[in-house]
């Protein structure tokens, strides 16, 4: 993991699993239990390993592993192509309403006075 981009590191991490892009699979209780030895001692944990705050859960794991989803590179291009084309849509939609909104602004102004 690059050091000076942590932040941009855990949003792209948490955008894939959001959007099914890599699997999240909880640890084994083997692994479980050294990993909360490790969590109550300070120290970190074992590569590929992550830990989610019992706060912004409800599952009980609180240990998991990130693995790529069944996924091919084509597929989630395509995926992410879909998503950008909704976005745009959605922006113009919200533009052509506030343009909306403003020209009925302006009439009642101009009518009014």
């Amino acid at each position: 993991m690059n050091k000076t981009l942590p932040a941009i590191e855990k949003e792209l991490k948490a955008f894939k699993i959001k959007n099914n892009l890599v699997k999240k699979v909880n640890v084994s209780k083997e692994e479980r239990i050294e990993c909360e030895k490790l969590k109550e001692k300070n120290q970190p944990l074992p590569d590929g390993i992550f830990y989610r705050s019992p706060a912004y859960t409800q599952d009980v794991e609180l240990f998991y592993r990130v693995e790529k989803s069944d996924m091919t590179e084509d597929e989630i291009i395509e995926f992410l192509l879909i998503k950008q084309t909704e976005y745009l849509k959605s922006i113009k939609h919200m533009v052509a309403f506030l343009i909306a909104v403003a020209l009925i602004v302006i009439l009642i102004f101009l009518l009014g006075s």
